[in-house]
């Protein structure tokens, strides 16, 4: 039962979070873009939670979901900060940064 638990808790940060920003509907494209960012995570250690839970049937589905959103965190990321520091609003251009996680995903 511990184990279960113990597992489940960087979903539960993530959730917490993702409420919080939620609730907040900040107008701020950086905000709403770190919404997304933590939905993208809360995906992505939702498959570690199924894997490290011995769930195979399930994760056999969530393995490319987990290879994408593994592979486009650090690039979701690097673009959240550039919203926070340079770009002064969201740029669809952006979006070939996730095209090796798509890829790789498929």
């Amino acid at each position: 039962m511990a184990y279960f638990i113990f597992t489940m808790l960087p979903l539960f940060v993530v959730l917490f979070w993702l409420i919080l920003f939620l609730l907040d509907g900040g107008k701020e494209i950086a905000k709403r873009f770190l919404t997304l960012f933590l939905c993208v995570v809360l995906v992505n250690y939702f498959a570690h939670w199924v894997y490290f839970n011995h769930n195979y049937g399930l994760y056999k589905f969530l393995d490319s979901v987990w290879v994408f959103t593994s592979l486009s965190v650090y690039p979701l990321y690097y673009y959240y900060l550039r919203l926070l520091t340079t770009d002064t609003g969201f740029n669809k251009r952006w979006a070939w940064i996730l095209l090796p996680s798509l890829l790789l995903s498929l």
